[in-house]
C-alpha cells in the first residue's frame, strides 16, 4: 500500500482503484486512505518498528489536512477528486469509514500514550454516537444513516455496521477508560439486533432494522455480519484486569507465518507434487492425443457449418 502513495496529486494519498481504467480512479477516499491508517497503526504497536509508526503519522497527518476531514465537528466524508487536486468533497458519512479512523487512532494511542490521539479518538466517538446513533431512530441504536432510513442501502453497505462495532468492542480494549462510554450504545444495538433476528422460515433470519421487534423482511449476509457482530460485541463487556488487550510481538503474540497452510504438509518448502514431478513420455502422448482430437472436432464442425 505505500508503494502506491501518489504525491502527484493532492499532496499525497491513495486512490481508491489502482489501473487508470478503472472507473473510481480518480477518486481518493476514506477508507482507501484510512485502511492504510489503520493498518500502519496496528504493525506499529505489534511489532514496535518505528516505519510503521512513522506510516502511521504521515498518513494520518495527510488525512487531516484533506478535504476528507473536518477538524472541528470530526466528520468523516467519504472521498475527493484528483481533477480538482481533492478540494472538493463527496459529504456521505458511513460507518465503516468511521471504524477505520477510530481503530487506528486507538492502535495509535495504546501504542504511544499520546494524549493527541485520545483527544482524536474520543472527538470520533462523540460525532459517531450524535451521526450514526440518532434518538429518532431508537434509544442508542446503531443506524447506517446514510442509506438506511431511505431503504436504499446496497450490498456492501448493509455490511457496514459489522465493522463499527467490533472497532467499538476492541477500542474498549485498548483505551479501558472508554468502556463504559462505549458499552451502552453497543448493548442497546445488540439487543434491537437481537429482537430483529427472528424472521423467515427458521424464525432465525436478521433483518436491518434493530429499532424494531418486527423482521423487516430484508435478509443477506450484510444483515447477518452486522448482527452477529454487535451481538460478539457483548463477550468484551468486562473491565476485568485480567482481559487484556490484544497482544504485540512482545507480550506474546505469535504470527509467524506458515506458507504450508491447507496443503496437508507440515514442510514450509511444500509444493505440490502437480505442480513439481517430470513430464513422462506417456503425458506428452496423451496431450498430443487430445490436441489431435479437439483440432478434429473444430475442422469438422467447420466443414459441416459450410457444407450445410
Amino acid at each position: 500500500m505505500a508503494g502506491r502513495w501518489d504525491t502527484s496529486t493532492c499532496g499525497g494519498g491513495l486512490r481508491w482503484q489502482i489501473y487508470t481504467f478503472n472507473a473510481g480512479y480518480d477518486y481518493k477516499n476514506s477508507i482507501s486512505n484510512l485502511g492504510l491508517f489503520q493498518l500502519a497503526a496496528r504493525l506499529a504497536r505489534y511489532t514496535n518498528n518505528a516505519t510503521y509508526t512513522d506510516w502511521a503519522e504521515k498518513s494520518w497527518q495527510w488525512y487531516a489536512d484533506s478535504s476528507l476531514w473536518d477538524v472541528e465537528t470530526y466528520q468523516v466524508f467519504d472521498g475527493t477528486s484528483t481533477d480538482d487536486n481533492c478540494t472538493s468533497v463527496d459529504h456521505f458519512e458511513w460507518t465503516y469509514n468511521y471504524a477505520a479512523a477510530i481503530s487506528g487512532a486507538a492502535y495509535m494511542y495504546n501504542h504511544t500514550s499520546d494524549q493527541s490521539w485520545l483527544d482524536i479518538v474520543e472527538g470520533l466517538l462523540n460525532t459517531t454516537f450524535t451521526t450514526f446513533f440518532p434518538t429518532t431512530m431508537g434509544d442508542k441504536i446503531m443506524v447506517e444513516i446514510t442509506c438506511q432510513p431511505l431503504g436504499n442501502c446496497d450490498t456492501d453497505q448493509l455490511s457496514f455496521r459489522s465493522y463499527l462495532a467490533r472497532t467499538l468492542a476492541v477500542t474498549t480494549q485498548l483505551i479501558p477508560s472508554l468502556h463504559e462510554t462505549i458499552y451502552p450504545y453497543l448493548r442497546a444495538s445488540a439487543q434491537g439486533a437481537a429482537a430483529q433476528c427472528d424472521g423467515g422460515n427458521t424464525g432465525a433470519i436478521c433483518g436491518m432494522e434493530w429499532n424494531t421487534t418486527i423482521w423487516d423482511g430484508t435478509y443477506g449476509v450484510g444483515q447477518e455480519m452486522s448482527a452477529l457482530a454487535v451481538i460478539q460485541s457483548l463477550m468484551l463487556d468486562t473491565q476485568d484486569a485480567a482481559f487484556v488487550a490484544p497482544l504485540t510481538a512482545s507480550t506474546g503474540g505469535n504470527s509467524t507465518s506458515n506458507p504450508s497452510a491447507g496443503t496437508g504438509s507440515s514442510s514450509s518448502t511444500f509444493e505440490p507434487s502437480i505442480a513439481t514431478r517430470q513430464i513422462t513420455t506417456g503425458d506428452t502422448a496423451g496431450a498430443a492425443i487430445l490436441t489431435i482430437l479437439i483440432l478434429g472436432s473444430i475442422i469438422g464442425g467447420s466443414v459441416w457449418l459450410i457444407w450445410d
